[in-house]
């Protein structure tokens, strides 16, 4: 909203006062006709309405992305005691939602938060490459996302500490069932609260 919709916003507002300007104008009986700058402003304001209808879609996938990784972090802190959850890691450029420390590793989080459509397939089906989301595929690729946050995580820690570690990558849907049609993918891709039950099939291997 402040990128954007403040810059629409001034286009509207810039209209109007162009056009109230030239009919006080031609009120106080100052010769330039308010009729060009009439039509200015109903541009400006046409031109801002058709840019801002545009945005609404835009802030509210960011909401519900908020929200979402506000629910996941609410799930990891209920379901994740003894283990360290940090939230929010500011990267260059991007950011880590979550990463789970636990003594069967080190995990990435990256929370995928979609709207159902009221369909018949109201699933997230993962083939170990690829990604259907309610019988569509991403935009944007959440395998190749997750997996470039994991490396981010590792180069993190091994500049904090001087050890390279396995991060394993995580994709989470909130509020959706997920079918998994392979074995041991590379990267996970689960409902949030069944991310506990599938580390406990991981072998200790960091200690307290």
């Amino acid at each position: 909203l402040d990128e954007q919709g403040l810059f629409i916003a001034f286009v509207a507002a810039g209209g109007v006062a162009a056009t109230v300007t030239e009919w006080l104008r031609w009120w106080w009986n100052v010769p330039p006709n308010p009729w060009a700058m009439t039509v200015f402003g109903i541009l400006c304001c046409l031109y801002s309405f058709i840019k801002f209808r545009k945005l609404i879609p835009i802030v509210r996938q960011l909401k519900l992305g908020i929200e979402g990784e506000r629910s996941v972090a609410d799930i990891l802190n209920d379901e994740l005691r003894g283990s360290k959850v940090v939230h929010d890691i500011l990267c260059d450029g991007f950011n880590v939602d979550h990463v789970v420390i636990d003594r069967t590793g080190i995990y990435s989080i990256e929370t995928k938060a979609r709207r159902k459509s009221g369909g018949a397939e109201e699933q997230v089906i993962y083939d170990g490459e690829k990604l259907l989301v309610g019988g569509f595929e991403p935009d944007r690729d959440a395998i190749a996302q997750a997996q470039a946050n994991a490396k981010a995580v590792a180069q993190i820690l091994y500049g904090r500490t001087g050890k390279r570690v396995q991060v394993q990558p995580v994709v989470l849907f909130p509020g959706w069932f997920v079918v998994v049609k392979t074995k041991r993918p590379a990267v996970w891709v689960l409902n949030p609260k069944m991310l506990r039950s599938e580390m406990k099939r991981i072998p200790v291997s960091l200690s307290d």
